[in-house]
């Protein structure tokens, strides 16, 4: 199993905090990752943030660039920052396949 967060803002206005980061990076057998595209938006601003949310996106940048599962039982949860959901996939039996996902344009 390997869940996916889909945040439909970026990643800079993540609103948790940085002691529920870090309580989530305790959890056994829990990998954190963060979509590649994600973090290579994140490179080009972050020296522009003020301080408290630049600590918060560094945080969730170190664990998901460094946390690596160590089993095939482990979870790998994955945010996805800046998608929405559009359409909910079923197979012919209505049980849900998936989701179609378009990409949100952020601003500011």
């Amino acid at each position: 199993m390997n869940p996916r967060s889909l945040g439909r803002r970026g990643i800079m206005q993540f609103q948790g905090t940085i002691k529920e980061v870090r309580e989530f990076t305790k959890l056994d057998g829990i990998h954190l990752s963060i979509d590649s595209e994600n973090v290579n938006d994140i490179r080009n601003i972050i020296s522009t943030v003020p301080r408290p949310k630049k600590r918060l996106t560094e945080l969730l940048l170190k664990y998901a660039r460094h946390s690596t599962p160590l089993s095939p039982s482990d979870i790998s949860v994955s945010f996805k920052f800046g998608w929405s959901p559009i359409e909910i996939l079923t197979n012919t039996d209505d049980t849900v396949t998936g989701l179609r996902l378009r990409r949100n344009l952020i601003s500011g």
